[in-house]
C-alpha cells in the first residue's frame, strides 16, 4: 500500500546509517531514485546500474512536457507528428522527445493547433529515472527477454 511508503524508507533510511545493505525491488521510479544504486531492469535483464543521479546525467535527449486539454488525443496526434522520437504520457502531461536537435517548439504548436488542441503548453524538462528507464527500454533490441 502507497500510503505507508514514507515510513517504510525512513525505516531504511535509519538501517542504512547502521550499515545495512538494502535491496529493495519497486516498480515506482521516484522510489528508485531514493536509492544509492538503481538496477533498471526488464523482461529480466538489467540494462543498467548505475547512481540515479549517473542515469540520469547520461540522458542525452531533449525533453519536452506538452499539456492540452485532451490526453488521449494529445498522445495520438504527437504519434502522428513527423519529428516525434518518443511521446510517453507522465502524469497530466506527455513527455515528448523529437527526432532532431533542430526540432521548433511553434511547429509543434502549430501542428497540434490545426488538430484542434486547445490550451497548448510545450516547455523543456529535466529528465527523471523513468525518462531514462523509457529511453533504454526504446534502445534494447525487440527481441531481449522474448521467449527466455
Amino acid at each position: 500500500m502507497r500510503s505507508r511508503a514514507p515510513i517504510f524508507w525512513e525505516m531504511l533510511k535509519i538501517l542504512k546509517t547502521e550499515g545495512i545493505t538494502i535491496i529493495v525491488s519497486t516498480p515506482y521510479m521516484d522510489e528508485a531514485g531514493l536509492c544509492d544504486r538503481v538496477a533498471l531492469m526488464q523482461h529480466g535483464h538489467i540494462m543498467k546500474i548505475a547512481r540515479p543521479e549517473q542515469i540520469i546525467r547520461e540522458y542525452r535527449q531533449k525533453l519536452y512536457a506538452v499539456k492540452a486539454e485532451n490526453t488521449y488525443q494529445l498522445i495520438e496526434d504527437l504519434k502522428q507528428f513527423p519529428e516525434t522520437n518518443t511521446a510517453f504520457p507522465f502524469g497530466q502531461s506527455v513527455h515528448f522527445t523529437p527526432k532532431s536537435d533542430s526540432f521548433d517548439v511553434d511547429s509543434l504548436s502549430a501542428f497540434l493547433a490545426e488538430r484542434d488542441h486547445r490550451n497548448i503548453d510545450v516547455r523543456p524538462i529535466g529528465p527523471g529515472i523513468e525518462d531514462c528507464f523509457m529511453e533504454l527500454m526504446a534502445s534494447q533490441p525487440a527481441t531481449v527477454g522474448q521467449g527466455s
